[in-house]
């Protein structure tokens, strides 16, 4: 089982009522993609500052508790399924240190991604949802996960640099 010191799990429980807090608050507004990409920066600096267990525990506890509480529930899905996991995955990805290796890794998850939600809409019979249109809009979220993952890399490492200090 995982062994998480106290600090650990205090932290990861701040840094998952922050994500859920800015759910919640998400699901009124709407910069809703907005505020998906703060609560991913918070995964992130959860990362940074507690390491993968208790970051691993912090994403868990927000995605369950987040499709109970939301009111909006694309919001939760949309977290537990992509900007919640995504740090963690780009956590270990970005541990093979070879930049071709990292962005077919990454394009191998998107892929997977895609595979789910195109599960997922079938069993609910939107099959219709899979034609031409989503061929473009295939191609159209390649460059926005690529565009993602450079600003959400830009963000932790300017943080990361900025307050090297306390994250220790």
């Amino acid at each position: 089982m995982f062994k998480i010191k106290t600090n650990k799990i205090a932290g990861g429980g701040i840094c998952a009522a922050l994500c859920l807090a800015f759910l919640f608050g998400g699901s009124f507004i709407p910069a809703k993609l907005a505020i998906l990409f703060i609560t991913s920066i918070i995964m992130g600096v959860c990362i940074l500052r507690y390491r993968g267990s208790a970051a691993f525990a912090a994403y868990f506890a927000v995605s369950v508790l987040s499709v109970f509480i939301l009111p909006n529930k694309l919001m939760a899905w949309s977290y537990a399924a992509l900007f919640g996991i995504y740090p963690l995955i780009k956590l270990y990805i970005e541990k093979m240190r070879s930049i071709v290796a990292e962005y077919i890794a990454k394009f191998i998850v998107w892929n997977l991604h895609l595979v789910a939600l195109y599960v997922v809409l079938s069993a609910f019979g939107q099959n219709s949802l899979m034609d031409l249109g989503t061929f473009w809009a295939y191609f159209a979220g390649i460059i926005m996960l690529l565009a993602y993952d450079l600003v959400f890399g830009i963000c932790i490492n300017s943080l990361y640099k900025t307050y090297y200090k306390y994250l220790k």
